[in-house]
């Protein structure tokens, strides 16, 4: 399927992948301290994000950059993430979204300890602290999450 240079490839009954020339708002937003969860078209000149955003600041640092882009940014929702029993702290989701968005995650390591230090501000110790401890909670929230179902 392909339409006004965008080409869709569908894997299987679940999967659909699309690709297009990048947006100012896409390129932005892949290089900004924010998870883009899901995207859609309203038209074709008007998007609609959801995005993970681990501080109200982000959010302005965002929507302030959006707007020097021209692209008129306006939150339509906010909703605070699901309070639960081992809420990350504003910086632990920081960290846990640069991490996972310069790929120290993938297999391949995309990124060093060393550089997300540098990029968060701390020494390579504190970095790898402040993962671990991010990442304890989450784990601890998703055993438990099993173990009651």
């Amino acid at each position: 399927m392909k339409s006004v240079g965008v080409k869709v490839v569908r894997l299987g009954d679940e999967w659909v992948w699309a690709r297009s020339p990048s947006c100012s708002a896409c390129r932005f937003l892949s290089s900004a301290e924010v998870l883009t969860l899901n995207a859609w078209p309203l038209s074709q000149n008007e998007i609609v994000y959801r995005l993970l955003v681990p501080s109200v600041g982000n959010v302005r640092d965002v929507l302030r950059e959006l707007d020097r882009l021209g692209l008129r940014p306006r939150v339509t929702k906010s909703v605070p993430a699901k309070p639960r029993r081992k809420d990350l702290t504003p910086r632990q989701l920081q960290a846990l979204l640069l991490a996972f968005r310069k790929g120290y995650f993938d297999v391949d390591r995309e990124a060093t300890l060393t550089e997300l230090a540098r990029t968060l501000g701390v020494a390579p110790a504190s970095a790898q602290e402040l993962l671990r401890r991010a990442l304890k909670k989450v784990v601890e929230d998703f055993l438990e999450g099993i173990q009651k179902d």
